[in-house]
């Protein structure tokens, strides 16, 4: 081993015991459980969107439903009143949307197999949350530790106050 990589170990073991001594245990959980909710609330928000999405879909394959029995009907009546290229623009338009229907129709069954794996991942997720939370891990917002570098104006301006007290220069703690 060379002088330079005993050197860079050391460095970095320093460095480490630094930055551990300065992270506070409580507020890493309580980072890791609010971390956990953020990406809750975002799957949670995912699974609305996919849920509108089907719903549209749905909505648009009922529309089209409806449509096509109007333009058999316009066919038809073209057919009687012997307009053969009325009758021909009205088959025309039930094929095209006989064919949006088949493709509206597999996007909602795309977009169905996706929520339902959507809902899976989030009941999952939704559970590792709770599990997380009641082993005292996670704390409620209103009741989080507060930051260890978080200051607030003391009853002077320009005075600084921080979680822990400042006596005569020196620090010490609250009793």
């Amino acid at each position: 081993m060379g002088i330079l990589n005993r050197v860079s170990i050391l460095f970095r073991a320093k460095v480490m015991g630094v930055v551990d001594r300065a992270e506070d245990p409580r507020e890493t959980l309580a980072y890791a459980c609010q971390r956990q909710e953020e990406l809750l609330a975002n799957v949670r928000r995912a699974l609305v969107e996919v849920t509108a999405s089907r719903h549209q879909l749905a909505a648009q394959i009922q529309r089209i439903e409806q449509r096509i029995p109007q333009l058999e009907d316009q066919a038809s009546r073209a057919v009687a009143a012997s307009r053969e290229d009325l009758a021909r623009q009205a088959l025309e338009r039930r094929q095209l949307a006989d064919r949006q229907l088949a493709d509206l129709r597999r996007q909602l069954e795309e977009v169905s197999s996706e929520e339902q794996k959507l809902r899976l991942a989030e009941r999952r997720f939704a559970s590792a949350v709770e599990a997380f939370a009641p082993a005292g891990i996670c704390f409620p917002p209103a009741i989080r530790p507060p930051r260890r570098n978080t200051k607030r104006s003391g009853p002077w301006p320009g005075f600084q106050v921080s979680s822990q007290t400042w006596v005569r220069g020196s620090r010490g703690r609250k009793d």
